[in-house]
């Protein structure tokens, strides 16, 4: 098969893996959500998931990180995953999850704005921009036909500022010492951010209330769904 063909199917996969994997995870988070505490859900996904990948990166070959690396796992599991992931949960509690997918579609803008004014890149250009306002525009079309719905103004703002650390976290990793090996990388992380996680549930009385009876399976299967996919 051609170079170009191969190339071009890798794409509408990963494009496929974005619309599927990506935005299902929001309806997931709601189903894990009817029964679960935030926090909780997903300080225990990301632990387990963190755990598979740093096993398979560890026996792939990769060598033991040293504590540079994993400072950096814990300020960008800080970041990515208390701030981003940890303000989506509790935030989706109080916004549909619907609404939820679009509001963290403001990413692209708060990483090219964070580029420019925060690391010190290069200024977008014309284009960049009417391509940001096209975007938002059409974010803005696809909220208004539930605009008669009150909104949550707290958890839209949580979901705004966790859009933003999740731009501001992404940059950030590419300034800081992280191992050689993407998988365990993004598996340190996880892990990382995970252990933050459940230590936010702990201190914030999550797990003292939790009841495991009182899970549903839809909510179990959907915490296995997020943390396989």
């Amino acid at each position: 098969m051609p170079a170009s063909k191969s190339w071009n199917w890798r794409v509408i996969g990963a494009f496929a893996a974005i619309y599927l994997l990506w935005g299902s995870t929001y309806l997931g988070i709601r189903f894990a959500l009817e029964t679960m505490p935030p926090f909780l859900i997903a300080g225990t996904r990301f632990v387990i998931a963190g755990s598979i990948l740093y096993v398979l990166a560890r026996r792939q070959g990769a060598p033991v990180p040293r504590r540079v690396h994993w400072r950096s796992a814990f300020i960008l599991g800080f970041i990515l995953f208390v701030l981003n992931n940890g303000s989506l949960m509790w935030a989706q509690k109080r916004v549909p999850s619907g609404m939820a997918a679009l509001l963290i579609a403001t990413v692209p803008l708060w990483m090219v704005l964070s580029n420019w004014l925060l690391f010190r890149g290069r200024r977008p250009g014309r284009q960049v921009f009417v391509g940001l306002f096209t975007g938002l525009v059409g974010i803005m079309l696809l909220v208004s036909p539930n605009a008669a719905e009150p909104l949550d103004t707290v958890g839209a703002l949580m979901l705004i500022f966790a859009s933003f650390a999740w731009a501001f976290g992404s940059l950030l990793s590419k300034h800081m010492p992280i191992p050689d090996s993407a998988l365990q990388g993004a598996g340190m992380n996880l892990l990382a951010g995970g252990a933050l996680l459940l230590c936010l549930s702990f201190l914030s009385g999550e797990m003292a209330a939790f009841n495991p009876l009182a899970v549903s399976l839809k909510s179990t299967l959907a915490v296995v769904y997020l943390t396989i996919f």
